[in-house]
């Protein structure tokens, strides 16, 4: 056995044997503990409706989970997916034993959450007009100039979380800020630094767009983390963070009078103004952290095996 270094562990046991074994809905599954009993009900639904298969039988395997952060991303905002399919897909996480799904739910391409202080990121932010065919460096560019999205109701997003909870899936969702909001500007210019129009982006990559630092947008991510704390009660929310270019705020008069105001040296140290670390007035939102929910971005993550996440400075 040589397992992959952090995220398979060596088995606690294990027993070489020889024959073979069949998969199917006469199988009885044991387990210890309320998790694996998640497992051990989902594993026997899914040989209850197959039609059974049979695998050569090269060991006995017995181990345990060692890693707490075991998460799977899906992204809705470049491509779509239903209900069903999202439910599908978190049914597919309980199966291997995943517990964490990460719903990437904002982006430039699209607005996937229902957010009824700020209509206007669904009804505009939604659809976008066309989609790239291909990649983001092929050339000539081609679009299939079809309007292409959706998005999810609160009750939808409830119905996800509920769907998840039952399997013992913690749901993530990811809000990006204060880049990948070309969507958001979109739908409310107000939010936006240069009195540039924007569209819902119908190419890949990264935007050099980003919202501004006025009191008033900070309110504007303190109402939208409102209602998404009250739709997704796991314990974290994911803001992005990595891919923020900042240009914009290099050559925006109004963010570099705030830099002076605040008594900042770089446009760096702006973003770790915004993020609600070192905003004051976003500690506003951030009162209800004593519920223990959690910011982390991208940075935060640990490398490798991804099997720790630090909580200081993200509360």
């Amino acid at each position: 056995m040589n397992p992959i270094q952090g995220l398979i562990p060596e088995p606690s046991r294990i027993t070489t044997l020889k024959g073979k074994f069949t998969l199917d809905n006469n199988v009885i599954i044991s387990w210890v503990g309320a998790e694996a009993e998640s497992t051990a009900f989902l594993r026997t639904e899914y040989l209850r409706t197959a039609t059974g298969f049979t695998l050569p039988l090269e060991a006995g395997l017995n181990g345990t989970i060692q890693l707490r952060w075991r998460g799977l991303h899906l992204d809705v905002c470049r491509h779509f997916f239903s209900v069903k399919e999202v439910c599908r897909f978190i049914d597919l996480m309980a199966l291997h034993r995943l517990n964490m799904f990460h719903f990437h739910i904002t982006e430039d391409q699209g607005w996937r959450i229902e957010i009824k202080k700020y209509p206007k990121l669904t009804e505009i932010g939604s659809i976008r007009k066309a989609t790239l065919i291909g990649y983001m460096n092929d050339r000539p560019r081609k679009y299939d100039n079809t309007p292409y999205g959706g998005f999810y109701t609160q009750d939808q997003i409830r119905e996800i979380v509920a769907f998840a909870a039952a399997r013992l899936i913690s749901v993530v969702p990811e809000i990006d800020m204060p880049g990948h909001m070309a969507v958001a500007i979109t739908a409310y210019p107000e939010l936006e630094n240069t009195g540039a129009q924007l569209g819902i982006r119908t190419t890949w990559g990264i935007s050099s767009s980003v919202l501004n630092i006025e009191d008033s947008t900070v309110d504007f991510i303190r109402d939208v983390l409102d209602e998404v704390m009250d739709l997704f009660p796991g314990r974290f929310i994911h803001i992005g963070g990595d891919e923020s270019p900042k240009q914009e705020w290099s050559e925006s008069h109004r963010a570099q009078e705030r830099m002076v105001e605040l008594g900042l040296k770089s446009e760096d140290e702006l973003q770790s103004w915004f993020i609600p670390k070192r905003n004051e007035r976003s500690e506003l939102v951030h009162s209800r952290m004593s519920e223990g929910k959690a910011w982390f971005h991208t940075p935060r993550l640990c490398r490798g095996t991804g099997s720790r996440l630090s909580d200081s400075g993200s509360r």
